[in-house]
């Protein structure tokens, strides 16, 4: 009995630090360039698919929103991550290299406003994150647009708060550098990442009288948390390398995958945290068919298409594509830059053509026949390699990638984490595979 507790107790800890690793390479790869916030989200719904399925609301048109509402909510964050000190020992800095300035604001500034550019991000994600897989109530189409227009109308609301907030939270930055006419990016990126965070509050009273789910709100508002203090804890290596030059070390890409990390490492810990009663909505309904149910020309392009194909795959390929070859571009001096339409061009024109075989059932038929649980094993042991593969082949053809150290700590944990990753979803499917095979594994 108690070998068995340990184990299971063990394999949720691995589970955890499977996550992290994930999450932290995929949020750090989203920042190098050659990736996009598609992936990171993308790839940890996969791993989330695997461990947890079958689940009904686990299917591509509800990851395919999720994907497409995280990238949709991109923030920016410059001039927030030198603002963090240390109480007594160093201040925050509002710094800029370009007009040039250096403000000092008091130590707990960057990791505040960092915590809100977190809880931005990850707003409207986190309702079906945290709120819609977990939730007995019927949620539709209908009430997505209903929110969707009451986080817009937050959001400019939360504009308005956010001008009468900032003077008083901010006022070295606002008076000195924005009113001053130094720079507004700062001034703005505060507006804006407070007014996203402000934006759920008409959201979350609609769930609340409207549907009476406040285990929703609860839910959803802890992922938000987990984003918020992922992206300001981790700022504490920008605080040490700015400070401490002397260590050499990327204090940015180590904000990034120490951000990542924190965030994917929490958010598995909720998931895990979670019992059965709690699980047991995510198949409390009959398909993902539950947006619109007459299967119409509308619902074919634009769900089936554009948010469970293109939004899920397709964007993240071609940026991650996108940044492999103008990564190398550099390199060789090379004049000629891709843009992203350039991308989703190329990437459409050969879609197209093998999705409707794909649907008319003229190609992947065994595929076709795979549990979602199996798929979202499949996709991801084969994305992690070309996400990897585009990031680190500039530091292959520079020599870069063999003569690694302290200064490319952030490229050390990446491969790192690659491997054990993809080594670790290659061995529980085998498992899995033998299991089901066994009889052993519940059926979808």
């Amino acid at each position: 009995m108690l070998h068995e507790e340990f184990k299971r107790i063990s394999e949720k800890i691995f589970l955890i630090t499977l996550s992290a690793l994930l999450f932290g390479f995929g949020w750090h790869i989203r920042g190098s360039g050659t990736s996009d916030p598609t992936v990171v989200i993308l790839l940890f719904l996969l791993l989330t698919s695997f461990v947890f399925s079958p689940k009904v609301k686990f299917n591509y048109i509800i990851f395919g929103l999720v994907v497409l509402i995280f990238r949709i909510m991109r923030r920016g964050w410059g001039t927030f991550v030198a603002m963090a000190g240390l109480p007594g020992l160093w201040d925050g800095h509002l710094i800029s290299y370009q007009v040039p300035y250096d403000v000092i604001v008091p130590w707990w500034q960057g990791y505040f406003w960092l915590f809100f550019v977190g809880m931005a991000w990850s707003s409207m994600p986190s309702l079906l994150l945290g709120g819609y897989f977990f939730s007995g109530k019927d949620y539709t189409l209908k009430d997505l647009i209903i929110c969707s227009v009451l986080y817009t109308i937050g959001y400019y609301i939360g504009i308005f708060v956010a001008l009468l907030l900032i003077p008083i939270i901010s006022p070295e930055a606002y008076t000195e550098v924005y009113l001053a006419g130094l720079s507004e990016r700062n001034f703005i990126s505060m507006r804006d990442n407070f007014a996203a965070t402000f934006a759920i509050i008409p959201v979350y009273l609609y769930i609340a009288v409207k549907k009476k789910d406040y285990k929703f709100i609860e839910r959803s508002f802890l992922i938000m948390i987990f984003f918020g203090i992922g992206l300001s804890v981790a700022d504490i290596w920008q605080v040490l390398g700015r400070n401490i030059p002397s260590w050499g070390i990327p204090f940015w890409s180590l904000w990034e995958y120490t951000s990542g990390f924190i965030v994917g490492g929490l958010i598995m810990t909720f998931f895990l945290l979670l019992d059965k009663q709690d699980w047991r909505y995510c198949d409390s309904i009959k398909s993902e068919d539950q947006f619109n149910t007459d299967k119409s020309l509308f619902h074919h392009f634009f769900f089936e298409y554009f948010i469970g194909h293109c939004a899920l795959f397709l964007y993240g390929i071609q940026e991650s594509l996108i940044g492999l070859y103008n990564s190398l571009a550099n390199y060789y001096a090379l004049e000629f830059r891709l843009k992203t339409w350039m991308g989703i061009v190329i990437i459409l024109l050969i879609d197209l053509p093998f999705y409707i075989l794909l649907k008319k059932n003229k190609i992947g038929n065994e595929f076709s026949q795979r549990s979602f649980k199996e798929k979202s094993a499949i996709f991801l042991m084969l994305l992690l390699p070309i996400y990897f593969l585009c990031y680190v082949t500039q530091f292959v053809v520079s020599g870069s990638i063999w003569t690694l150290d302290h200064t490319n700590l952030h490229t050390i944990f990446d491969v790192i984490s690659f491997f054990i990753v993809e080594f670790s979803v290659i061995v529980y499917f085998i498992i899995y595979k033998r299991r089901k095979v066994a009889g052993m594994e519940e059926s979808e």
